[in-house]
């Protein structure tokens, strides 16, 4: 029922989007969606950006691989190279203006859905679903982190 529910909140979400943008996200690689969720995830705590080398660490790559996936993605315009704020020598990788408004779009979508979801439950169910949610996510998050290690 849970991954049901993921699916239709991401079929619902590609009416946010342009024709154009859905079949561009369906036809883009799992490892470039993968980079740019990381990035994503990565720059929340810097917002300057990061630099090539962590982000090359943070995927497992060499350097010269993960700057191969950035060109791509900076040529999509979906992340953009700036230098350092503290380091003009240094570049920051970080999404570009127009991914970060996407996201942004994206998020009060889902949040405004969740909202109208939760007025139609009574607080109890609320604070049940939480429980059961978190305990979900708990264990989903060791059984992918299981899955990563049994692959090393």
């Amino acid at each position: 029922m849970i991954f049901m529910l993921g699916d239709i909140f991401h079929e619902s979400c590609n009416n946010i989007h342009t024709p154009e943008e859905v079949k561009a996200f369906h036809n883009m690689p799992i490892s470039q969606v993968n980079l740019i969720k990381i990035v994503r995830k990565m720059t929340s705590d810097a917002p300057e950006g990061i630099s090539l080398k962590t982000l090359a660490g943070e995927l497992g790559v060499s350097a010269a691989a993960a700057s191969e996936q950035v060109n791509v993605l900076v040529s999509k315009k979906l992340l953009c190279r700036r230098s350092s704020v503290s380091d003009r020598r240094a570049i920051c990788i970080k999404l570009s203006d127009e991914a970060e408004k996407k996201f942004k779009q994206v998020e009060d979508y889902l949040d405004l859905k969740t909202e109208e979801f939760i007025r139609e439950i009574t607080p109890e169910e609320t604070a049940l679903l939480m429980v059961l949610l978190e305990k979900f996510i708990k264990k989903m998050t060791i059984l992918k982190e299981r899955a990563i290690y049994e692959h090393q």
